[in-house]
């Protein structure tokens, strides 16, 4: 079964961590010390993402920020992710004032294209 993860994004929103309780719970075995995750856009794409541990906790780091670009997240949006095992994660993202952002098509060829000029 699916678990639930949300994200709030602050600064360092370049860095944010994965809370320790929900590591502790959810994320097991091998999985633990695994250097990457995948991250399931709303368009079905895989972002992969480096993963990092300290002794401060997880955390998404290495092609976080080209995925929130990718997708127009910002600082004080939410994400909701839903942790399918395996470190492979699906999303929403709601913006400041709660709605559900619209991911399409169209707006990725534009940024894709525009990433590449």
């Amino acid at each position: 079964m699916a678990k639930l993860l949300k994200l709030l994004l602050s600064p360092p929103i370049e860095r944010p961590m994965i809370p320790a309780k929900f590591v502790k719970q959810y994320v097991i075995g091998e999985y633990l010390n695994s250097p990457m995750a995948v991250v399931v856009s709303p368009l079905g794409k895989f972002w992969r993402v480096k993963v990092e541990n300290d002794e401060s906790g997880m955390f998404f780091s290495g092609g976080w920020p080209s995925f929130l670009a990718f997708h127009g997240i910002s600082e004080g949006d939410i994400l909701l992710m839903r942790y399918e095992m395996n470190m492979v994660f699906k999303f929403k993202a709601f913006d400041l004032h709660g709605s559900l952002k619209d991911f399409n098509e169209e707006d990725t060829r534009i940024k894709q294209s525009a990433q590449l000029n």
